[in-house]
């Protein structure tokens, strides 16, 4: 989820002009709607600010509907109630994008060359588009989880869907799995894993990650068949899932689950990072470090532990970012461009070259080394 938004947002907002990047803390259990509402009108008077500064006319048709189209999900008069908002506008086309959250982000603007992406991905790293599973002895029940709201897709009881057997997914009828479990409950749990299957590879659809819950037993035996069968993303017990069956309770326990998992993730490649550098391997810590391996296009991933304002430069001819003050590129010699938010613009270039960034939002062991680190593609000296 997290990479097909930035990518989105990246993209639609490369061409010229100013771009405003907004974010809106839209949690109604921490603020009323009449704070909020007062939030949202004094940004937009530091939005006209920053945009004066840039000397940017302030009478943007785009800007005002942004703002405007705000106050009814402030106000609950809209379905769907999101806890965070972002937006982006191109101050020189109109051309404006926004984005639900699915957890609370700081009310902040910033207006640059490029779209501010450190708040989206920091909301996003630990969020994957999931798909749930709650199953029984005699019924299996889908759930898409989006990050924002969870939906019920379908409920499976016994026989396969006919788009499923369609599909050609019924052959899983052939696999043998030895369990100590009745035949019409083996029958229907292969079935729960071929329509799992079918749901995970259906065009459209992204999942990055199939959790399933409901009886233990049955659930562990899911997860083996789509396994065996391939499926083409994680698919993994959730404990946290029990029998629930209510769409709210199911997006809570998902989050429980994620946050957790994300948490694991983060430990275990932070603890990569610092290994592979201290060897000289692929990986690489602080800004130093981080600055000479995106130069190089050798960032894999970059991992930052907690956002930090840092100046610095970029060459108006090569592109080559530098951290020390300077008004000539070191590397040719060109006029250099001063970067207000330096990490911000190592992330953007790590995703032009196709590399992942990863926003840990809190503190690690990275911190003494700037709360930077990224696994490289190939060893920088």
């Amino acid at each position: 989820m997290k990479k097909a938004i930035i990518k989105e947002v990246v993209e639609r907002f490369r061409e010229k002009g100013p771009v405003i990047s907004i974010f809106v803390d839209m949690d109604r259990s921490k603020k009323n709607p009449r704070e909020i509402a007062i939030e949202v009108k004094n940004i937009y008077k530091t939005t006209l600010q920053e945009l004066a500064r840039w000397q940017v006319a302030s009478e943007s048709e785009a800007l005002k509907a942004v703002f405007e189209s705000l106050f009814p999900e402030i106000e609950g008069c809209v379905d769907g109630l999101s806890k965070g908002k972002a937006f982006y506008v191109n101050a020189a086309s109109g051309l404006f994008a926004q984005y639900s959250l699915p957890v609370a982000v700081p009310t902040q603007v910033r207006v640059a060359n490029h779209p501010c992406i450190f708040p989206l991905m920091e909301v996003l790293s630990p969020h994957k588009e999931t798909l749930a599973v709650i199953v029984g002895a005699k019924e299996a029940r889908f759930f898409r989880n989006d990050g924002e709201e969870v939906k019920m897709l379908l409920e499976v009881a016994e026989d396969m869907p006919a788009k499923v057997k369609a599909a050609g997914w019924y052959g899983l009828e052939e696999r043998r799995i030895e369990r100590h479990v009745e035949e019409h409950i083996l029958r229907h749990l292969k079935a729960t894993a071929a329509t799992l299957k079918s749901l995970v590879e259906e065009e459209g659809n992204n999942y990055d990650l199939v959790l399933v819950g409901g009886n233990e037993e049955y659930g562990a035996i899911v997860v083996e068949l789509a396994r065996e069968a391939t499926v083409s993303v994680p698919v993994e017990m959730a404990s946290e899932l029990g029998n629930v069956t209510d769409p709210e309770l199911v997006r809570e326990a998902i989050f429980v689950y994620t946050m957790r998992r994300f948490y694991e993730e983060g430990e275990a490649l932070v603890g990569r990072i610092l290994t592979e550098a201290s060897k000289g391997g692929q990986a690489i810590t602080g800004l130093s470090g981080t600055l000479k391996a995106v130069n190089m296009g050798a960032i894999h991933q970059l991992v930052v532990d907690e956002h930090r304002s840092v100046k610095g430069g970029r060459c108006d001819h090569c592109d080559t970012l530098i951290s020390e003050p300077s008004n000539v590129c070191p590397v040719c010699g060109a006029s250099v461009t001063a970067e207000d938010d330096l990490l911000e613009a190592i992330a953007h270039k790590v995703l032009e070259q196709d590399g992942d960034v990863t926003v840990l939002g809190r503190p690690s062991l990275l911190r003494e080394y700037e709360g930077l680190g990224a696994v490289l593609r190939f060893p920088v000296s």
